[in-house]
């Protein structure tokens, strides 16, 4: 267990390299990444960053000049990953129920390519910390809008029945979220899951 307070540097003979400012910043920012996700978003800080770096705790503040600055940095990433993902993988597909499915297969499948991702994102909606709880009300908010939008354009499309409530709906499927990752770490049947993502989302859209 690590002695809390102490002071954390570089490890001796292990000098970080020399990197742009825009570069650093990612690596600091990934390094922090995989440090929440391992320690909690309540319990890493930026010595932890550092000597996952690699480098002198000063150069993590020198970025993230606070506990909220680097908070916010790390969970605006999870944010980023999760709606681009969203947009990107819906646009390809033409229906309404395609769309959700494909948000949600992409969604279960970063389980396995994305996985300190997720681990933030949970942990992230169960910490109401106000540095970063208001945040995470506003990125479900705009999950939320993806999906309402995606079910509006069917409707007036004729694609959807007109008594499917779009914003009930959308909510059903940001609940799904959490049941998928329930089922990754359970290691469910891969077509268990596929089965649970058609009934999920065929419900929430009234279709059979």
């Amino acid at each position: 267990m690590r002695a809390r307070g102490r002071t954390r540097t570089a490890t001796p003979g292990r000098r970080a390299p020399r990197l742009a400012v825009a570069d650093r910043r990612r690596q600091l920012l990934e390094c922090a990444i995989r440090v929440f996700a391992r320690e909690g978003l309540n319990s890493a800080g930026h010595a932890d960053v550092a000597e996952e770096a690699g480098v002198a705790v000063p150069t993590v503040f020198a970025y993230f000049p606070n506990k909220k600055a680097l908070l916010s940095a790390v969970v605006q990433e999870v944010d980023r990953y999760i709606i681009e993902r969203a947009v990107t993988v819906a646009a390809d597909q033409p229906t309404a129920s395609d769309k959700m499915i494909a948000i949600l297969r992409d969604f279960a499948e970063s389980f396995d390519t994305k996985l300190d991702y997720l681990k933030i994102w949970l942990n992230w909606a169960t910490s109401f910390q106000e540095d970063v709880w208001p945040l995470f009300v506003d990125f479900m908010d705009r999950v939320a809008d993806i999906h309402r939008e995606i079910i509006v354009a069917a409707q007036q499309a004729g694609e959807l029945a007109d008594n499917v409530d779009p914003e009930m709906s959308a909510y059903l499927l940001l609940g799904a979220a959490t049941v998928i990752i329930q089922m990754k770490v359970a290691r469910r049947d891969p077509n268990s899951i596929a089965r649970y993502l058609e009934t999920t989302i065929h419900g929430a859209l009234h279709q059979r």
